[in-house]
């Protein structure tokens, strides 16, 4: 029989943010070590990898499943959760649509399912659930979404990343080039992709991105004390 209890999930923004979140757990029940992950796969924080120890198995005819949930009841199935002979689950949901999941779900759950499962749309019993306080959830939203000041209102974390990305390319492009005045040319590029003076870069420039993520990562880290 299991008692429902909280888990404590980290969820990690692009590398550069970690919300850690716990809660009371059952006296008779022991916690569960690891972390559930938003990464980039095919786009912005389109994936979820999920690394849990110390898994109690399960009754024959019985599995665990992940889920994400919003604060509005919406739900979503990341599959099956399989634990291995070690006790361990590591697994790793794509979206199909490239859904930017950090976006939609503030909370993430493994529920106990039949096998088979007669209604697979809706969560069994929850015997681990935790989730980013609603206090954290916008400054979230402002990293890895949409920050209205930012070039096409692009996310803070996300900007700062993609400038880095193209700060590399040329400054591969630098190393690379055999005449004195391309790597001129790349390196000058660098520089302005850096400090924001235009060029090939968006224009906001590294240092800026990065100024605005350490303070709204701030702010989040405030939220959640």
């Amino acid at each position: 029989m299991f008692t429902r209890r909280m888990l404590p999930v980290s969820i990690l923004l692009t590398l550069v943010l970690t919300l850690m979140v716990t809660a009371s757990v059952s006296a008779q029940e022991a916690d569960l070590g690891g972390q559930a992950v938003f990464r980039d796969a095919d786009a912005a924080s389109d994936s979820l990898v999920m690394n849990f120890s110390g898994v109690p198995a399960l009754p024959v005819g019985s599995a665990y499943e992940g889920w994400l949930l919003d604060a509005d009841g919406g739900k979503l199935s990341v599959g099956i959760l399989v634990r291995s002979g070690t006790a361990d689950i590591v697994q790793t949901y794509v979206s199909p649509s490239g859904e930017n999941l950090a976006a939609s779900y503030s909370r993430f759950a493994i529920s106990i399912e039949p096998v088979p499962d007669p209604d697979p749309s809706t969560p069994g019993p929850i015997a681990y659930s935790d989730a980013v306080p609603a206090s954290v959830f916008p400054h979230v939203g402002h990293l890895v979404v949409a920050w209205g000041s930012n070039p096409d209102a692009k996310g803070i974390a996300v900007g700062f990343l993609e400038q880095m990305g193209v700060a590399a390319r040329h400054a591969n492009l630098a190393a690379d080039s055999s005449s004195l005045a391309d790597k001129q040319k790349h390196a000058q590029h660098v520089i302005n992709i850096v400090e924001g003076l235009g060029g090939p870069g968006d224009g906001f420039g590294v240092l800026n991105y990065g100024a605005d993520l350490i303070k709204h990562a701030g702010f989040s880290k405030s939220a959640a004390a």
